[in-house]
């Protein structure tokens, strides 16, 4: 496997010693990789490409909990893990924690009849390099592998999978096909990527820029 490891937004190393950590976007580039499914077959469920990406990318630590999750058959204290096969649709976060750790995987059937995951993965800890990624992967059923693939959207979506920037984040759709570019789930929208099927996502902006 091909591992492409970067640092954006570079670490502003001018500032003296470092003073404004909370500001400093360390950054984890998507692995342009393949990997295996696991139970390869025709049509893949979000609970199969999950099992596969958590033992390929056993080096991300929230990558390790969706495994363990997908194992267990109780749930775990402190963890919230959600698992809707029907709506393809996966989700573990900590519950009492003063960072940020937590993931979302869902898939997209596209119009051609092709399958197309994606992961996002927030995981912020005061003693690790912080790990913000979204990427999204096909599915090979002749190879019984998913390859990552550069869809429209997804580096601008990078850019804003943010925690420094008034607390956004992006949301997976556990219903409906647009990905939620926002605060909270909960809360309105700054944005949507709108889903454009094989081309990738659109954003379309729902909030107007403050000024100052």
């Amino acid at each position: 496997m091909k591992y492409l490891i970067t640092l954006f937004a570079a670490m502003w190393i001018a500032m003296p010693q470092l003073a404004a950590q909370e500001e400093i976007m360390l950054w984890r580039d998507v692995q342009e990789d393949c990997f295996a499914a696991v139970h390869p077959k025709q049509k893949m469920g979000i609970r199969d490409f999950a099992e596969s990406f958590a033992k390929a990318h056993a080096e991300l630590p929230l990558a390790q909990e969706i495994g363990e999750a997908l194992e267990s058959s109780k749930n775990r204290e402190g963890i919230s893990f959600i698992l809707d096969k029907n709506n393809g649709y996966l989700s573990l976060s900590y519950i009492e924690s003063s960072f940020i750790k937590e993931a979302e995987m869902c898939y997209w059937n596209l119009p051609d009849g092709r399958q197309r995951f994606c992961v996002k993965i927030q995981d912020v800890n005061e003693d690790e390099v912080p790990v913000f990624l979204i990427a999204f992967y096909g599915y090979d059923k002749n190879e019984g592998v998913f390859c990552f693939e550069e869809v429209a959207g997804r580096e601008e979506m990078m850019d804003n999978l943010q925690i420094w920037n008034e607390n956004h984040n992006l949301f997976l759709p556990r219903k409906g096909k647009d990905i939620k570019w926002g605060r909270n789930n909960g809360d309105e929208p700054v944005g949507w990527y709108r889903y454009r099927g094989a081309e990738g996502f659109q954003l379309e902006r729902v909030e107007e820029e403050d000024d100052e």
